[in-house]
């Protein structure tokens, strides 16, 4: 069971991914452990369907997914923000569901962008 999702734990989790850019950047492996330690803990409180929620919204409203994914997600959150608007508990939870699918889709497409293809290098005979 989640926990109640705060407003501002989208701008913490925007914030999280900047700050771990920038120490990724300048090789300060020391403060990304402490920041990836407050996102583990935001995802324990929050629950895993709501923090890939969460995350599926933050990637996308930072251009972290290709254009496609991210009018996808971005129009499932718009859906998901109405229905909580009006009450809708079932359309809650489908959109809810919906981005947890896209959420999966953003994964798998980072993951083929970060996996190099991997070859056997076959070192030549040097010349004489």
């Amino acid at each position: 069971m989640s926990a109640t999702c705060r407003p501002e734990d989208l701008e913490a989790m925007r914030h999280h991914r900047n700050e771990l850019q920038t120490t990724r950047k300048a090789g300060d492996f020391d403060r990304g452990h402490k920041i990836a330690l407050k996102v583990m803990a935001m995802r324990s409180r929050l629950g895993e369907d709501v923090y890939q929620v969460m995350s599926a919204l933050a990637f996308a409203s930072q251009n972290g997914v290709n254009p496609a994914l991210q009018q996808r997600i971005r129009q499932a959150g718009e859906g998901l923000t109405e229905a909580v608007r009006q009450g809708d508990l079932s359309r809650t939870d489908a959109a809810k569901s919906r981005i947890s699918d896209l959420y999966r889709e953003m994964r798998r497409d980072q993951a083929e962008l970060r996996a190099p293809n991997r070859q056997t290098v076959r070192p030549e005979k040097s010349a004489r």
